[in-house]
This record gives structure tokens, sequence and C-alpha cells, in this order.
């Protein structure tokens, strides 16, 4: 993955590529990543688990699902590319910034490798 000079994960091809492939195998994947502002979060992703019952928000076994450890989680369809305000909605209950921008991108990122593979 691409890292940073403190060993923490960035965005960027190497790092989209990977997650994606770790997932296309159903690895769950966590992550330190930084916006390489000054914000660092410790992410899982998940894809592809085991669901039963009735489920709310629509939420479904085949999203890829974004935990960000002590602020919140969501499942992504990853039929299509993803608006910052909506991440942000789901994820920071709406508030937007260069950090909700930069996690936008992996997530994109990682979607777009998902796609192409």
């Amino acid at each position: 993955m691409d890292m940073n000079k403190y060993n923490e994960v960035v965005n960027g091809k190497k790092t989209y590529k990977m997650i994606a492939t770790l997932l296309d195998y159903r690895f769950p994947v966590l992550i330190g990543w930084t916006d390489g502002k000054s914000t660092h979060y410790d992410i899982l992703f998940t894809f592809g688990i085991e669901s039963a019952g009735v489920n709310q928000r629509g939420l479904k076994g085949d999203d890829l699902f974004v935990s960000i450890m002590g602020t919140g989680a969501f499942g992504f369809k990853i039929d299509s590319l993803k608006e910052s305000r909506y991440v942000s909605e789901k994820l920071f209950l709406g508030k937007v910034d260069e950090s909700v921008e930069a996690l936008t991108d992996l997530i994109n990122g990682i979607i777009k490798e998902w796609q192409e593979m």
C-alpha cells in the first residue's frame, strides 16, 4: 500500500488496488489511514459478508462496509462512485471537510479498482 514516512496508509493506486484485491478474496482489511493533513482514522473494510434477517437502511451483504473505529460505519453499494456529502451523512453525521473529501477519494478509489477487476 501507499504509505507516508510515519507508516500510515495514504491514498494512492497501490492502496486502492491492494484493498480491492484483498476484499475480492473476502479478507477484511484494517488500515491506519491519514488524509495527509493531520487526521488519522483506523478503518475496517469488509465485503461479501453473510447477512441474516431484515436489515435497516437498505444494507446488503454485498455492500462495501466501511467502519471508522469510534466514529461510524455504513455499507456502500459498489455500483457507482460516492459523493462526499453522502459519505459524510453516513459516517460523520453530515460533517464535510478535507478529511471527508480524502476519505471519499479512498472509497471511490477502491470502488474504481473493484470495477476494473
